[in-house]
């Protein structure tokens, strides 16, 4: 439900006579928000998207993961860093604009948007009921990441994406004869299934350079306070065969602070996220299956390459299958990840971009800044689709144990770096007003 939250939002901007509008959704107390800053000429207006829903709880909090608590330095809670915290700092960047008169060249326009992280009534739902709404010059919203140095406080690279990573879903199936579980036999199903999924995590895709990621890796190089570090990558950098990629790539993640976040970068991969087997004790089941979660980089590998190197690796020993909506046929699903794979990523040589590396400056002089692929994905493919540029970023500076608790428990943001978000979109806007 995001009701609540929209409420709250709309109370904010009526105090400053901004004017808002609904799009409510066909599930109850679930709804999108659109605020709209005139501006004074006919450019196309700037959007920044920032959805206000976010995942499930799982155990593992040490707080209360809906009271947003202050704990040593940091705000907690669910969906402060996903993406609460960047959608607090645009609002009050924005609100100060308004309060300081500034008068921007174009529309500003926030859209607080729901069931970004699961749902049916997300951005596509939106556009396809309000197709108006897809005017727009650029959007702005989640995307890449600004990472610590060795210290894990001392801002290192801030990067900007331009284009995220696609996504799909296989189920990998195995079946066994089923029995009373006091009787089990030699290989169940459930077992079988173990020994795909261990394989299957040995399993490392092909690393592909593309060539957003080249350019973050060679600012990161120059940025990074670790000789090791800047040595691995200057290794990645001069590789040109396959087998010298996957070496070189494998050193930059054993040297990174940030292994997961680099590892995706390098490489399409694959996660297991849901696993289903049998409903009762005493029955050994016939069938066991595994959802894995496809992500692939644009320009790296297709994600046919990555069917065929998943299919390769399972065998004769399980049954794998494409997932995708009710609605797509195999043959629609496959055809919708090449496309979605092959979509134009948006220009760094950007009005958009160069005010962004401006903020940075600003807030944070002398921090290096990269163009990136987002290694996750957004709820702007909709505007990405119709050839409109796409911008992502998350504003604060993070060490890697603070990005790993994005979804999971005691996520988390420090106060401070909420405070210096703000000020970079302030600086961001800035240099759209007269």
């Amino acid at each position: 439900m995001t009701l609540p939250v929209v409420e709250r939002l709309e109370a904010l901007w009526a105090s400053r006579g901004v004017e808002t509008q609904r799009f409510p959704t066909p599930k109850e107390g679930n709804t999108h928000l659109r605020v709209r800053i005139p501006g004074r000429t006919s450019t196309p207006g700037l959007m920044f998207l920032c959805h206000t829903d976010v995942v499930d709880v799982q155990p593992g909090w040490t707080t209360e993961p809906f009271a947003a608590g202050r704990h040593d330095g940091f705000l907690r809670g669910r969906g402060v860093l996903d993406m609460k915290g960047m959608l607090a700092a645009v609002t009050t960047a924005c609100l100060r604009l308004v309060d300081e008169g500034a008068v921007p060249d174009r529309d500003i326009v926030v859209l607080y948007d729901c069931d970004e992280e699961g749902g049916w009534h997300g951005t596509s739902w939106l556009l396809k009921q309000h197709p108006e709404l897809v005017n727009i010059g650029a959007v702005v919203t989640e995307g890449g990441w600004a990472l610590c140095g060795t210290d894990g406080r001392t801002p290192m690279i801030a990067s900007m994406s331009c284009a995220e990573r696609t996504f799909g879903a296989l189920r990998v199936t195995t079946t066994a004869a089923a029995t009373h579980s006091s009787r089990p036999v030699p290989r169940s199903a459930i077992g079988s299934l173990a020994h795909l999924i261990a394989r299957l995590e040995r399993l490392d895709l092909p690393v592909r350079l593309v060539s957003l990621n080249r350019t973050y890796f060679e600012r990161l190089r120059e940025a990074t306070d670790d000789p090791a570090l800047a040595g691995a990558v200057e290794q990645l950098l001069a590789a040109h065969t396959q087998p010298a990629l996957d070496a070189a790539g494998d050193h930059v993640l054993a040297t990174s602070g940030n292994p997961a976040l680099h590892n995706a970068l390098l490489r399409s991969t694959l996660a297991f996220v849901v696993a289903e087997g049998g409903k009762r004790a005493n029955a050994v089941p016939s069938t066991a299956s595994v959802l894995l979660q496809l992500r692939f980089t644009p320009g790296g590998s297709s994600p046919q390459e990555v069917i065929d190197l998943v299919r390769e690796c399972v065998g004769a020993d399980g049954q794998i299958s494409v997932v995708g909506p009710p609605w797509e046929n195999e043959r629609e699903t496959l055809q919708r990840w090449q496309r979605d794979w092959t979509a134009p990523h948006a220009p760094a040589e950007h009005e958009v971009f160069e005010a962004w590396e401006h903020a940075v400056a600003e807030v944070h002089p002398g921090v290096a800044t990269a163009p990136v692929v987002f290694e996750g994905g957004t709820s702007a493919k909709p505007w990405r689709e119709k050839g409109i540029p796409v911008y992502g970023l998350y504003p604060y500076f993070v060490d890697d144990e603070t990005l790993t608790a994005m979804h999971g428990a005691d996520e988390r943001i420090r106060i401070d770096e909420l405070r210096h978000s703000e000020e970079l979109f302030r600086h961001m806007l800035l240099r759209f007003c007269t």
